[in-house]
């Protein structure tokens, strides 16, 4: 016989569920609140847990090693099920639901259990920031405060690492376990993701990445001048800019597709639907990226470089093909600012080649690799040579003899410009 998981369960897993893999193990600064919460409350052990339908999940922890521990009979499970923002057990040896509990009547012994219940913005309870003593005892109104205090903080932090702040998408841990679920879970070999522990999977069993790995377009989009909005108009402007392009973007992407806001300027897209398909969306996306956004009655232009990456298999890695559209980003911004890029080797190649010669161009130019070229200037009337034109030539220690097209607009980028020039002033001088 089936048990018959309430709705507001489900819902409460659903909004779970991108917490789970945004903070897939234990994360430094939820270490760090957890123990500083532990000497707060002058306790020896303390956590940050998220409780799903059958775990209790450590995100953050001190004086404890464990990472998951099982739901049933687990102090936070109760916590979760009470609907209050503060749940205590103030003798765990004389409260029958926890006196047979293993971390009661074995170490740690735990006689004392406190926490805040940690709400997502749609006001489902998530998790806990829990405290655990040795010694049983009543919490002074003073240090419950400071627990609450603590779990509105650890709340926040969860959320950051869940979403991104100012325009609300999934962040970019969020997107790349979306995405790796969409595929079907790489190395599996499975049409769909069939792990009982994915973050995806809702109460009623199924995964919801879907049945099958659709096709996927991995894109991720550099928008370019951020940082001159902030300076000219300040960082309100910069964010309603982040705003408005994240609504276009969202309403480009559509329902079914993946979009994030990576950090910063960077947000990232996956396109779940056959290539044709794909490439139509892409020609709209660069089409809509042309046009001024709106932001707060004046119009800013908001050039991006766009690259993307076509998944070969449903096993492929969603990091991986994430870096491979950024690359591809990358080099769009290099060479055709504003177009939508595919990634391919040739790609990686350029963009590493670029790389190496920003690396190594101050030492070309001080060691003279950076040299004359001469192109005679011939009289057309008398046919006589009268003068030369001196052209600038990189001769590289391994590719030998490199035209400026590889090179000129890497001494602008760099600010070079005028060393390169008055090193061949001086060696035609």
């Amino acid at each position: 016989m089936s048990t018959v998981i309430p709705s507001r369960e489900i819902l409460r897993l659903a909004d779970l569920a991108d917490y789970r893999v945004a903070v897939e193990t234990p994360d430094d600064d939820l270490n760090q609140l957890a123990a500083l919460t532990a000497r707060l409350l002058r306790c020896p052990i303390a956590g940050i847990s998220l409780v799903d339908d059958r775990h209790v999940w450590l995100k953050g922890r001190f004086g404890v090693e464990a990472d998951c521990l099982l739901r049933e009979g687990a102090f936070c499970s109760y916590a979760i099920e009470s609907n209050a923002e503060f749940f205590c057990v103030a003798d765990t040896a004389r409260d029958l639901r926890f006196a047979h509990n293993a971390l009661v009547v074995a170490e740690p012994h735990v006689r004392m259990y406190a926490s805040a219940v940690l709400h997502s913005p749609a006001g489902y309870p998530v998790g806990t920031l829990w405290v655990m003593d040795q010694v049983a005892r009543e919490l002074p109104d003073f240090e419950r405060a400071g627990l609450l205090a603590l779990g509105t903080h650890a709340a926040h932090l969860l959320q950051k690492r869940r979403r991104n702040a100012v325009t609300g998408l999934p962040s970019r841990e969020t997107f790349v376990a979306q995405l790796q679920c969409a595929l079907g879970r790489a190395g599996t070999g499975d049409a769909g993701c069939r792990d009982a522990d994915c973050a995806h999977r809702a109460a009623d069993g199924s995964c919801r990445s879907g049945n099958a790995a659709p096709p996927a377009t991995v894109g991720f989009i550099a928008l370019q001048n951020l940082a001159l909005v902030r300076s000219a108009y300040g960082e309100k402007a910069a964010r309603l800019l982040l705003r408005r392009l994240s609504e276009q973007l969202q309403d480009w992407a559509g329902p079914g597709n993946l979009l994030a806001h990576l950090d910063g300027d960077h947000f990232g897209f996956a396109l779940l639907m056959d290539h044709a398909q794909a490439r139509q969306n892409l020609a709209r996306l660069e089409a809509m990226l042309t046009h001024p956004v709106a932001v707060d009655g004046m119009f800013i232009y908001a050039p991006c470089s766009v690259g993307a990456s076509i998944a070969p298999s449903r096993q492929a890695l969603a990091s991986a093909l994430l870096d491979q559209a950024a690359v591809a980003a990358s080099t769009a911004s290099l060479i055709e600012p504003g177009a939508v890029r595919l990634y391919d080797p040739a790609t990686h190649d350029s963009t590493r080649q670029w790389v190496d010669f920003q690396r190594s161009f101050p030492e070309d130019i001080a060691s003279r690799r950076i040299f004359p070229w001469y192109q005679p200037q011939v009289d057309a009337a008398s046919g006589r040579i009268v003068g030369f034109e001196a052209l600038a030539r990189l001769r590289h220690p391994t590719q030998g003899v490199i035209g400026p097209g590889a090179f000129l607009a890497l001494a602008a980028h760099t600010g070079l410009s005028h060393m390169m020039d008055m090193c061949i002033l001086e060696a035609v001088c």
